[in-house]
């Protein structure tokens, strides 16, 4: 089954764990985890593969969707899909069944799935958007804290002057 991938899943920039693939794996897994579809997980493989980044963080961030999460992500995604296309949503608590689903999924498909890519953009941009503000705060802590600790020791980081560059003018000239 993943024989068609297996050049591909031996890319390290899908293993690479770096600020901006650890973001876009995230926001990938996390705008999957809003598709009314079964088998996510293909669908992150595939465009984890396909775009390079993170395949371990989106798989995981694609388990947002779960068998208790999903009913209020679907829910909510149909809500927003009705609103957006100024339609008034018509759901019967005592009918709502799988067999009415199924029957009645031409009316519910269309405000489900823009609700759902329109809450996966947005959820995504905001996971890839936090996860990379985050990662970099870590780092400015991080640095801080370094040179923190060097001034207290009394080491001091001495950049290395440059050297100006030859110009031509100072080469020697090749004699023909």
């Amino acid at each position: 089954m993943l024989r068609p991938f297996a050049a591909l899943m031996t890319d390290p920039g899908v293993w690479a764990l770096s600020r901006r693939s650890t973001a876009k794996g995230f926001g990938i897994g996390v705008f999957c985890a809003w598709l009314p579809i079964p088998f996510q997980t293909l669908v992150v493989l595939t465009l984890t593969v396909w775009l390079r980044v993170n395949l371990p963080v989106a798989i995981l961030a694609s388990f947002i969707s779960n068998p208790f999460s999903m009913g209020p992500m679907m829910v909510s995604a149909y809500m927003l899909g009705n609103w957006m296309l100024q339609r008034s949503p018509k759901m019967e608590e005592d009918s709502l069944s799988l067999g009415m689903i199924l029957q009645e999924i031409e009316r519910i498909g269309t405000p489900l799935l823009l609700g759902s890519i329109t809450l996966g953009v947005i959820t995504a941009l905001i996971a890839a958007t936090v996860i990379n503000i985050t990662w970099q705060y870590s780092l400015m802590r991080q640095f801080r804290r370094r040179r923190a600790r060097r001034r207290l020791l009394g080491i001091r980081f001495r950049r290395p002057k440059r050297r100006p560059r030859a110009s031509k003018a100072d080469e020697p000239r090749k004699s023909e």
